[in-house]
């Protein structure tokens, strides 16, 4: 019976605890004394899940499997309990860090006498102002690439096509093997125009990227 009573006190402890948390999560409640709170009541929650483990020892034998599942169960919840703190005091040490820094970057820009922070600042602004028109550039000159090479692709179906045809033709009539090997031959051409035509683009584009980027 003892250790039932102790088992359900901890199960409550659970259950408040999880919703302090939700309220911090929610923004219902922020302040350092509320946090406090919730610091002492995990560290009472500590402290009654080691009373449990010990209990469970205690137990008959024919009972240790259920009370051994039960505590188990409380111990998993205290985990997530303390981890969910851990997180919510990780997230507000990390926001008071950036607003600290924010407004020491402030002070430094507006700071009497920071002449040269305040040209340092700008010139960071101009160069990623400069770097995002980069990058633009870089997108339509990728894009325009694209569109070329599809082009050069559909122009060689169309031309593969047009060879096939030709050639059915010039079968039908019974060209010599002379007129089959010279058309064969531009074909063979063409091909070399086609490729050196996309690897050009290609250079052009590495050297837009390499000098530019």
């Amino acid at each position: 019976m003892e250790n039932s009573r102790q088992y359900h006190a901890t199960n409550r402890l659970v259950v408040e605890l999880q919703s302090m948390l939700q309220k911090v999560e929610n923004g219902e409640e922020n302040s350092a004394q509320f946090k406090g709170e919730i610091s002492n009541k995990i560290h009472l929650l500590k402290d009654a899940v080691e009373d449990l483990e010990i209990r469970v020892q205690k137990e008959p034998p024919q009972k240790r499997p259920i009370a051994r599942s039960r505590v188990q169960e409380i111990i998993r919840e205290y985990h997530n309990v303390k981890q969910s703190f851990d997180n919510v005091m990780a997230r507000a040490r990390k926001k008071e860090q950036e607003e600290r820094e924010r407004e020491e970057l402030m002070n430094m820009r507006f700071k009497p006498n920071s002449n040269e922070t305040a040209i340092m600042i700008d010139r960071a602004l101009a160069e990623s102002q400069k770097l995002n028109t980069i990058g633009h550039a870089m997108d339509d000159l990728l894009g325009s690439g694209a569109s070329i090479l599809a082009d050069l692709r559909n122009q060689r179906s169309t031309l593969k096509r047009a060879q096939k045809k030709i050639l059915d033709i010039f079968n039908t009539l019974g060209l010599s093997n002379t007129v089959m090997r010279l058309i064969e031959r531009r074909a063979f051409e063409d091909k070399f125009v086609l490729w050196g035509g996309m690897a050009g683009t290609l250079f052009v584009m590495w050297l837009v990227y390499h000098y530019l980027g």
